[in-house]
């Protein structure tokens, strides 16, 4: 767990030198589910909003996400989901559907979750293919088991290969979060959302977003 930490930091300091685009902003997102007959129905919205660009400290409001995904436990072990979302950007709407498999493993204390996700995106930019691959860790504050008002961390790294107009690009996303568990289906989480994208290109982007994520499951 220590070792995601460790990357963030060396690859921090290393690309900072070079990179020649910079951001700063919140990314507040709202997560509600419902579980039935077996089946995981989620709905999304999260926001992006800038402050910082480059040199200057000026806020704008970037983008609005919503997405509908349904999830299902298969052998156990692992969980397929697919989805719909479209992005509300300025006068401009995005579409993309996804398809995920993941698992998640109990630790000694904590857990691990593996995910691999693809995604098609379309709408005013070209169609763009990505594959996504993501190691999460989450790790309770007190004891090995995570129990009702109790504090966690939650660390995860992910990397995004995207294909477009036969040109292909790498993101990297590096993430910490400090949690709660109020009980059971509702959570809060604070934390950042590094990124590094246009990663084959000579203007390489860096954006940390300060995030805010709430869960809420439905009886």
């Amino acid at each position: 767990m220590r070792f995601l930490g460790l990357i963030f930091f060396i690859l921090s300091a290393n690309v900072a030198g070079f990179a020649q685009n910079f951001e700063l902003g919140s990314l507040p997102q709202a997560t509600m589910s419902i579980n039935i007959k077996d089946v995981t129905f989620n709905s999304n919205i999260q926001s992006r909003n800038i402050f910082f660009q480059q040199d200057d400290f000026d806020y704008s409001y970037d983008l609005t996400d919503f997405t509908f995904t349904c999830s299902k436990k298969i052998m156990g072990q692992y969980t397929i989901l697919g989805g719909y979302m479209f992005r509300i950007e300025q006068s401009n709407l995005t579409h993309r559907f996804l398809q995920q498999i993941s698992r998640n493993k109990r630790l000694n204390r904590g857990k691990v979750g593996l995910r691999f996700r693809v995604d098609q995106t379309f709408g005013n930019e070209p169609f763009e293919f990505r594959a996504r691959f993501r190691l999460a860790f989450e790790q309770p504050l007190a004891g090995n088991v995570l129990n009702d008002r109790e504090l966690y961390l939650k660390y995860s790294f992910e990397n995004i290969h995207g294909f477009s107009n036969g040109l292909y690009d790498l993101d990297l996303r590096f993430l910490y979060f400090l949690g709660y568990r109020i009980n059971d289906g509702n959570r809060i989480e604070f934390g950042v959302d590094y990124r590094l994208d246009k990663f084959t290109y000579s203007d390489l982007n860096q954006t940390l977003w300060l995030a805010v994520n709430y869960y809420y499951a439905f009886e």
